[in-house]
């Protein structure tokens, strides 16, 4: 261990920090990428209807998935007369292409979930199997 240190050591600090993370579980490597993820069908933005509020997913070309939680219905009597966009973003995870259609989110939680994402035949995304989500930009 001490020889495979010194080693480390030469290559320089970014190499150790990455070794040291693997080594106590906190990173995980983002398996390679089928289809280039700047190429997928899924970069851009998406949003859907879960629970009351509208969700975005924001697919980035360097495999990049920034989730967002907002817009939620302002009104008397529950009625959706104004929106206000609170979309502040609660999570940024990676993603890596499995398929020319199907993409895998992986989560940054304890679990370390792994999402899927598919673009349908229609142009439309599924959301993790339970959401349909619309190509907003």
């Amino acid at each position: 261990m001490q020889v495979a240190y010194k080693q480390l050591l030469k290559v320089g600090l970014p190499a150790l920090l990455i070794v040291l993370s693997l080594a106590a579980g906190c990173f995980t490597p983002v398996p390679h990428s089928t289809v280039p993820t700047h190429a997928h069908p899924v970069v851009g933005t998406w949003e859907f209807q879960d629970g009351g509020l509208s969700h975005r997913r924001e697919f980035t070309p360097d495999g990049k998935c920034i989730m967002y939680r907002g817009r939620t219905a302002v009104g008397k009597d529950k009625k959706p007369i104004e929106y206000k966009d609170n979309g502040e973003a609660i999570q940024v995870c990676d993603f890596y292409t499995v398929s020319p259609r199907k993409v895998i989110v992986i989560k940054i939680d304890r679990r370390k979930e792994k999402l899927p994402y598919e673009v349908l035949a229609d142009g439309r995304l599924s959301v993790e199997g339970r959401n349909i989500a619309k190509r907003i930009r």
